[in-house]
């Protein structure tokens, strides 16, 4: 029995995870919502894509924030990434791998 999937709108995207609708709207033309359908001039959005992405801005900050809250620059923070001091998903950096960080430099 196949699962029916649930859609919502490019407005209903934009108020879950606080992205604009042109970013979103982009993002289904590259094809980077898995799942997108153009319905008329306006993309539906698996509501399975948007709530993960609500996951993912709960968990993780971007590096600019990271590099604030870290009080070091954003090369630091790339840097520290590419080493893997720093666990990176899609441009931004996880709460919790910040949080050791930041440890291991004030301790």
């Amino acid at each position: 029995m196949a699962v029916e999937k649930k859609y919502i709108s490019t407005a209903e995207a934009v108020r879950m995870t606080g992205l604009s609708q042109g970013h979103i709207s982009k993002m289904c033309r590259n094809g980077k919502i898995p799942g997108a359908i153009l319905i008329g001039n306006s993309y539906a959005i698996p509501l399975e894509w948007a709530d993960a992405a609500v996951r993912l801005k709960e968990t993780t900050v971007s590096i600019n924030e990271a590099a604030e809250l870290a009080g070091v620059t954003r090369g630091a923070i790339m840097l520290a990434a590419k080493e893997g001091r720093l666990v990176k998903i899609q441009h931004r950096i996880t709460r919790d791998s910040l949080a050791r960080y930041i440890e291991r430099r004030i301790g």
